[in-house]
């Protein structure tokens, strides 16, 4: 994983766990469940660190912030009135500031898009020329038609490309630095932070790298190109029931990881599951799950695996 993702991954996770410690049911297990998240490594102690650091320049402006209040009750029967601790006020602030760092490059994205999707819902498109589109989970694409040729961006997430092959107008999709050209085909893009594959169903696919000739790779029909941070780092054959299983409403998993699992749930579930135990991330699971049942599959995971599901809210849910 890209050292930013991870940095961002583990603050996402000391920030929900910020949260749950200051809860008056705190269960003695979820202190050791967070215990153990702690100890897991430097890089977990350097991001609950982050969160402490962040949580303490706030709670200065949220101790003006109560004292405002207070001065400025209309009576004392507003002062009465319950008002939240500076711990609180600043714990609101941090989830919101989270929150804002999370969510502003996908509106940015949103709003440069031509077409997108939100967490959980997908969006056929048929472009003029006569090619669909299909867009996965949390995606983003911009289109350019012209008369010399066809050029969609994938800005992020994953499309499927069922393309009318025309010769004297290539169709290409473009994922950061990594291109993808037609060569009358079916094929689909994804990009997440740094990583980029393309996968092909039908036809033939010419991958690349903008000026690197030697990152490039043709493709055909059950083959993959994978690249990170613009480096092709493997080609591999796929099997089409499981990789492009999302286009039919499933996720197929073959001793898939539970970390892997997790992933891709939340890729398509709104809120967070989080591993809170790191010896889980690392069990091998099979199964298929149902995209639009996806509380089907915590349950799931639960009762047919055995995996503690502590649920805190819809949207917050620690496995472990």
């Amino acid at each position: 994983m890209p050292y930013r993702a991870e940095q961002d991954r583990l603050f996402n996770e000391a920030n929900a766990w910020f949260f749950r410690l200051q809860a008056s049911d705190l269960l003695e297990s979820e202190r050791m469940a967070f215990d153990q998240w702690l100890a897991t490594s430097p890089a977990h102690q350097d991001a609950w660190q982050e969160v402490q650091d962040l949580l303490q320049a706030l709670e200065t402006p949220a101790k003006k912030l109560r004292s405002r209040c207070v001065e400025n009750s209309a009576s004392q029967a507003n002062c009465r009135q319950p008002l939240y601790s500076p711990i609180m006020i600043a714990a609101a602030m941090l989830l919101c500031l989270g929150l804002g760092f999370y969510l502003q490059p996908t509106l940015l994205q949103n709003l440069q898009s031509d077409y997108y999707t939100a967490t959980g819902e997908q969006r056929e498109i048929v472009l003029v020329d006569g090619s669909h589109v299909l867009l996965n989970t949390n995606t983003a694409i911009q289109i350019d038609l012209g008369f010399k040729q066809r050029r969609i961006k994938l800005l992020r997430g994953e499309a499927f490309f069922d393309v009318v092959h025309d010769p004297m107008r290539p169709f290409q999709v473009n994922a950061g630095n990594v291109n993808a050209k037609d060569i009358g085909t079916a094929f689909s893009v994804s990009r997440f932070n740094h990583h980029v594959e393309i996968s092909v169903s039908e036809g033939a696919v010419e991958a690349m790298v903008e000026s690197a000739h030697d990152q490039a790779a043709t493709l055909s029909r059950g083959e993959s190109a994978h690249y990170e941070s613009n480096k092709l780092i493997s080609l591999q054959n796929i099997n089409d029931e499981q990789e492009l299983a999302w286009r039919d409403g499933r996720i197929v998993f073959i001793q898939a990881t539970l970390d892997e699992i997790v992933r891709q749930i939340n890729r398509y579930r709104p809120g967070k599951l989080l591993i809170t135990d790191p010896k889980l991330k690392q069990r091998r699971l099979t199964a298929v799950f149902y995209l639009n049942r996806l509380d089907d599959a915590i349950y799931t995971l639960q009762n047919s695996f055995g995996i503690p599901v502590i649920r805190l809210t819809n949207y917050l849910i620690l496995l472990g």
